[in-house]
């Protein structure tokens, strides 16, 4: 199995080379004469929406339909429920192995909060948040105080509600009291938020590349 992570971001010049692996199914290794014939089952995933990167040029159209036998769309996590107390119980025994820490479960309340926030940073954010709990604290029970407030973390993102109905108010008055990590946070949320979550999207529309936009929502997050 051959797995290719974000196929989006592919240069166009490995598109074609790509493609031609899927249609004839044969490699040349790099110093050889000769063409060998490979099985092998391709994986691809991406965040982007590939029929917009197609749309756009950014994709070969003959590679998308190529790509696209059996597609899967996995929703971000803020979408996903009674997942996210599921996937954090299972970061907190991942994570309680390897500190040797005798954390068993979730409290209900760290679990409500856990799952009423929006998570812009997705899986990894909350990986993060999980790991941090584990090894600050001590117990059996992971609570809602050891992860620390979410609201909070939310508030910059909710302000942009105020620039979008209050406009008398002024982006300035917004940004007034706030620190330049925090203007920062705030257009890069408010890109992900126009985005529905898609990074590399957001990254293009701030002229970041997605792994610089990656490296912040981790800084953010831990």
């Amino acid at each position: 199995t051959l797995f290719l992570d974000e196929i989006c971001e592919m240069d166009i010049k490995l598109q074609v080379k790509l493609l031609r692996f899927l249609q004839t199914s044969t490699i040349q290794r790099v110093g050889s004469s000769r063409t060998e014939q490979v099985d092998v089952r391709v994986i691809c995933a991406t965040n982007c929406d590939p029929a917009v990167e197609v749309a756009e040029g950014r994709f070969r159209e003959d590679l998308f339909y190529r790509l696209a036998v059996i597609p899967v769309e996995i929703p971000p996590l803020r979408e996903r429920g009674r997942d996210i107390a599921l996937i954090a119980n299972e970061f907190l025994r991942r994570f309680s192995e390897e500190e040797d820490k005798p954390f068993q479960s979730l409290d209900s309340d760290a679990t409500l909060a856990l799952m009423d926030y929006v998570w812009p940073g997705n899986v990894r954010e909350l990986q993060n948040r999980i790991r941090r709990a584990v090894v600050m604290n001590e117990g059996a029970i992971l609570t809602s105080e050891m992860i620390g407030s979410l609201s909070g973390e939310r508030s910059i993102s909710d302000q942009s509600g105020q620039v979008e109905n209050s406009v008398e108010t002024g982006v300035s008055k917004i940004l007034d009291n706030m620190s330049m990590d925090e203007v920062e946070r705030y257009v890069v949320d408010r890109a992900l938020m126009r985005e529905n979550g898609n990074v590399p999207a957001a990254a293009r529309a701030l002229k970041l590349s997605p792994s610089t936009l990656y490296r912040k929502i981790d800084r953010w997050a831990s």
